[in-house]
């Protein structure tokens, strides 16, 4: 692990555990928690930020975001929502109905919608 990607993380992430690393295609990827939340970064050989992954609650998605999934998918509710940096800002949410049919979207911050699958 060369010592510049171990610096930026531990500077950035004082308070990771459960901290894994993987070397995969040329480049590092970490997987850890910061209070119970999932994160993900990927690092290329120089200590550059590549991508970046974090779980977070669904009532901190942007509204643009909530009302984009809720209104492709009507019946549903925020279900899981997590906040992706990989050059632009996206957002991954999934909704889910009574029924327990689920979507996952993928969503930028202005709206518009993607990716839908169903899950």
């Amino acid at each position: 692990m060369p010592s510049v990607i171990l610096n930026n993380f531990q500077t950035k992430f004082r308070n990771a555990e459960d901290v894994e690393w993987k070397l995969k295609n040329g480049y590092y990827k970490v997987e850890f928690e910061v209070a119970h939340r999932d994160y993900e970064i990927k690092y290329d050989t120089k200590g550059a930020m590549l991508y970046y992954e974090e779980e977070m609650d669904t009532s901190a998605v942007p509204q643009t975001v909530r009302a984009a999934g809720l209104t492709r998918h009507p019946g549903t509710v925020l279900h899981e929502a997590k906040k992706i940096e990989a050059g632009t800002v996206t957002y991954k949410i999934e909704v889910k109905n009574n029924a327990g049919e689920e979507w996952d979207l993928v969503v930028d911050p202005t709206g518009k919608i993607i990716s839908d699958k169903r899950d």
